[in-house]
């Protein structure tokens, strides 16, 4: 059986962090998170997750597999 291949961007956020967790739960998921660190911490990093540092603007450049599935949390919030 083949691994899912799940793409978080913003992984190393708060929210996404929680979410890169509890999708490495799952030993179907191979997790991996994009986050440029503007607000997300390596101090949230997870365990079983693989972390690539770098800008959304190039992912094609950073990730270098079809993900099966993206989470796409790692843009600049606009909260108010």
């Amino acid at each position: 059986m083949n691994k899912k291949k799940v793409l978080v961007t913003g992984g190393a956020g708060f929210v996404g962090s929680h979410l890169c967790e509890r999708l490495a739960q799952d030993s179907n998921n191979e997790v991996y998170s994009l986050d440029n660190y503007f607000t997300g911490s390596e101090d949230n990093h997870v365990a079983n997750v693989c972390y690539i540092k770098g800008d959304t603007v190039d992912i094609a450049k950073l990730v270098t597999f079809t993900p099966d599935m993206v989470y796409h949390l790692g843009e600049y919030s606009r909260v108010e």
